[in-house]
């Protein structure tokens, strides 16, 4: 089996799952999100973008490095309107906001790092990128932290 074929399984099973989860949030009738429902979709989000970070790591040209970057930009903002589809009260309720509005600026720095990398005025820049940091990452991991301590067993973002 080739490499992009499983990369390709694998993302069709992300977006099965993903699927599933939005059918379950967005069941209609303005009904409150439960603990379990409420959960299983941060977990998710949280496992989509961790997968979309960690293809960063590995890319095999430029090119791959920056589409990777913007492919991780595009599943950050997909993971933030999938939160926010869900209706969540009390302090849940607030770290949901506070986390979509982190997943929103995630994204949009990831997309911001991948267009300065391909502005010509950087030249080749992004063939000596080693390391990549976001602060946004820091921030989703810091929301991530509060809801584990609330109840929510979800993992922090990994370092890739």
């Amino acid at each position: 089996m080739s490499r992009n074929w499983l990369i390709g399984i694998g993302v069709l099973a992300v977006a099965v799952v993903v699927a599933a989860v939005a059918a379950v949030a967005t069941r209609g009738g303005g009904e409150e999100t439960s603990a379990a429902e409420y959960e299983v979709a941060v977990v998710e989000a949280r496992d989509r973008v961790d997968f979309a970070l960690n293809r960063i790591a590995t890319p095999t040209s430029q090119e791959d490095l920056l589409n990777r970057i913007d492919d991780a930009g595009g599943v950050a903002k997909s993971a933030a309107r999938n939160l926010d589809r869900l209706s969540v009260e009390g302090e849940l309720g607030a770290e949901n906001d506070r986390l979509v509005r982190t997943l929103e600026a995630f994204s949009a720095e990831l997309t911001g790092t991948a267009a300065t990398l391909r502005d010509p005025a950087f030249g080749d820049a992004a063939d000596s990128v080693r390391t990549l940091s976001f602060n946004e990452w820091t921030r989703m991991n810091a929301i991530l932290k509060r809801l584990q301590n609330q109840g929510v067993d979800v993992e922090l973002l990994g370092r890739h």
